[in-house]
């Protein structure tokens, strides 16, 4: 049972207000749609503040990781790291919509490569939220998957590179 007006249950308050000449019946029924309202509204704005806060916790963990590899993985750089927490900012805000989101991508086996499979696509997970697997193969192999992916007209990788 829902707790009603006074903390008295929902069915005592609709027997009170029976009861009750016509202006407190009126009177009654206005304190019980304003505390339906009230409460409404603070539901409302308790939602409201826990998920800006989730959203603001993602965003924050999200620049702590592009911090991170701004500091420690992409130096050096022509562009300052002021220049390159703004393109970190960028490149956040670019990825909102498809954040949680899993690509595949494959390229050949070369140091390069490599390097984008290892430590970029994890700079990019955690800066983006966006799962990457970077599955690395022969150049031959990278053909033959890109010519299965074009006969059949169905998605193997997201991305050939």
């Amino acid at each position: 049972m829902s707790l009603g007006v006074h903390g008295l249950h929902a069915d005592e308050v609709d027997s009170r207000i029976k009861r009750q000449p016509l202006k407190a019946k009126k009177e009654t029924i206005m304190i019980r749609m304003m505390w339906n309202k009230r409460t409404r509204m603070m539901l409302l704005v308790g939602v409201l503040a826990v998920t800006f806060g989730l959203f603001v916790s993602s965003a924050s963990a999200n620049m702590e990781a592009a911090k991170k590899w701004v500091d420690n993985e992409f130096q050096p750089s022509t562009l300052s790291k002021a220049e390159q927490m703004k393109e970190m900012e960028w490149f956040m805000n670019a990825a909102k919509p498809f954040k949680g989101m899993h690509i595949k991508v494959v390229s050949e086996t070369i140091p390069t490569h490599e390097y984008e499979a290892k430590v970029l696509a994890k700079a990019f997970e955690e800066i983006t939220g966006i799962k990457v697997s970077h599955d690395l193969i022969q150049e031959g192999d990278v053909i033959e998957k890109l010519q299965t992916q074009w006969a059949s007209g169905k998605n193997i990788y997201d991305a050939y590179i």
